[in-house]
């Protein structure tokens, strides 16, 4: 085809609108094919952290706004809204934070959809007054497994264009990769933890335990293992109600999460019990962290409903660093026989299971189902 001719045929072209409705296509098909990868990229996302921190990245990448600011129901008992806030593509101490974010339900519940500042204002006008230092134009919806369960407030833009309609559906539909990928993860979570403490649950634990001692065969690796116990706890229940011993377990368990390495394993495992798994973990500092847990427990004054409380802990201490053929119950034994120890010589201590003492403690452990069998019968 003659230049000419090409020429005549583009011009024919431009002047019909076509090349204009071809590169809108293009811009669709783009917009799609980015919204795929993204939907991937979120569904491997395998914290809440991960999955928020990619949304926010994504958000600020596709439109630069000024503001945008995250809302987060927190699992946790009794915990404050979780918030993360990034002005001018930098993460900031937020200038707002919110008590809660149940009232902004009734309107975000109803679309499912961004919705305009300006709609949630009508609906709301005391509690949306507390976002203007975000200079709001959007609120999107994270969606958790019981319906709202974080808010993204997304300012308006840096060039302070428009959010336009195929951006606001683009948004729309990454907001539902979003609250899937958020509902995978809510789902796992609820399946491995204590609802009560947020601690792992003990089947969690039982398997990396499990773990580990299969690294002991094979490798030569080691671990200790901690059982935590509170002193008296039937008693503090008593005195101040279950309402508060539910409160000293929950911010008990923060002192054991922050007590622990990142690779550590902390679990409930009953009542007012909880083992600590210290993965290739020396015994001198395995002391050291036990001593720190016990310490930390007794100089902590606890607080509920103006009341100060103040308890202890006891601590038994294992250690499995020999190829033997062990199941988690022998280890779990050990460190109990130890706890046990420490509860006999006065409370607050804490106490090793000394060589030659797996004997003692597995006998227990056998007389403890055999009790537990005979009870069930």
């Amino acid at each position: 085809m003659e230049q000419d001719e090409v020429l005549s045929v583009y011009g024919a072209l431009h002047d019909t609108g076509a090349l204009k409705q071809l590169e809108e296509y293009r811009n669709k098909a783009d917009r799609l094919q980015q919204l795929v990868n993204q939907s991937v990229e979120l569904f491997t996302k395998r914290t809440e952290e991960d999955l928020v921190s990619y949304v926010v990245s994504s958000l600020l990448q596709a439109f630069v706004p000024r503001h945008v600011a995250v809302f987060l129901d927190p699992l946790e008992y009794n915990a404050p809204v979780k918030t993360l806030y990034y002005r001018n593509l930098k993460p900031e101490d937020p200038p707002v934070t919110l008590t809660s974010i149940e009232w902004l339900g009734p309107v975000l519940d109803a679309s499912q959809e961004a919705v305009a500042f300006e709609a949630v204002l009508a609906s709301a006008p005391r509690e949306a007054e507390q976002l203007r230092p975000l200079d709001p134009e959007l609120i999107v919806p994270l969606l958790g497994l019981n319906g709202l369960y974080g808010v993204v407030v997304i300012g308006t833009r840096i060039l302070d264009e428009a959010y336009t309609e195929e951006e606001l559906k683009y948004i729309n539909q990454f907001f539902v990769f979003a609250s899937i990928g958020l509902q995978n993860i809510l789902h796992y979570v609820s399946a491995v933890t204590d609802y009560k403490t947020r601690l792992y649950n003990h089947s969690f634990f039982n398997q990396r335990l499990m773990e580990e001692i299969h690294k002991v065969r094979r490798y030569g690796a080691r671990f200790a293992l901690l059982e935590i116990d509170i002193d008296h706890f039937k008693r503090l229940n008593d005195t101040y109600g279950h309402l508060a011993g539910d409160e000293v377990l929950y911010q008990f368990s923060r002192i054991l999460e922050s007590s622990v390495r990142t690779e550590d394993v902390v679990s409930r495992y009953g009542g007012e019990e909880f083992l600590a798994l210290l993965v290739e973990c020396p015994p001198r500092d395995t002391q050291a962290v036990a001593e720190r847990i016990r310490r930390s427990a007794e100089e902590r004054v606890f607080s509920f409903r103006g009341e100060e409380i103040r308890m202890t802990v006891s601590v038994g201490v294992t250690y499995c660093c020999c190829a033997i053929m062990e199941e988690p119950a022998d280890v779990i034994a050990r460190a109990d026989f130890a706890l046990y120890e420490a509860k006999e010589r006065g409370r607050n201590q804490v106490q090793t299971c000394r060589p030659g003492l797996l004997g003692i403690a597995r006998r227990r452990r056998l007389t403890r189902e055999a009790a537990a069998g005979c009870q069930g019968a």
